[in-house]
């Protein structure tokens, strides 16, 4: 039975040869080497976020006129970025100088109130009293131009 396991085996060794060599070669394609530029477009998918920003934050309240830079375009520091309309800015600053001119012109009045009145006190023909009430006045219209003053200068800065 040995004989026949060896025998067995050789014929299959002699006929798996034998087989290979009468199969055709495998078949390779083969071109010639071209030289020409290679397109570098690459696409993704994806998000992209700026590396700074800024977040814009108005001091006030009102139109925009003009927005002389385009959307996404860089900018430089001092650069224009929003026109506002100034009409409603112009009518507060003459607002306030008038306010102004008013409490200065009640100052004066009350100024020389208190030195008729305190003329008529001295020469004893006008009460104590009305020259306090005249202090009091003169006082309240100097807050008065404080505060218009003060008005001006924000209506200014605006």
């Amino acid at each position: 039975m040995r004989f026949f396991l060896l025998a067995a085996l050789a014929f299959c060794l002699v006929w798996t040869s034998a087989a290979e060599a009468s199969a055709p070669p495998p078949s390779v394609t083969a071109t010639h080497v071209v030289e020409r530029p290679v397109s570098t477009n690459q696409r993704y998918i994806g998000h992209a976020a700026a590396i700074q920003s800024v977040k814009l934050v108005p001091r006030v309240t009102a139109f925009i006129d003009d927005v002389p830079v385009k959307q996404g375009s860089h900018v430089k520091a001092g650069e224009v970025l929003f026109k506002l309309q100034t009409a409603q800015y112009e009518a507060a600053l003459k607002t306030a100088e008038a306010n102004l001119a008013s409490a200065n012109a009640a100052l004066s009045d009350a100024n020389i109130t208190y030195q008729r009145s305190s003329h008529l006190n001295r020469s004893g023909f006008s009460p104590a009293s009305t020259v306090d009430q005249d202090i009091a006045t003169r006082n309240e219209d100097e807050a008065k131009v404080l505060a218009a003053t003060a008005s001006l200068q924000q209506a200014e800065l605006t």
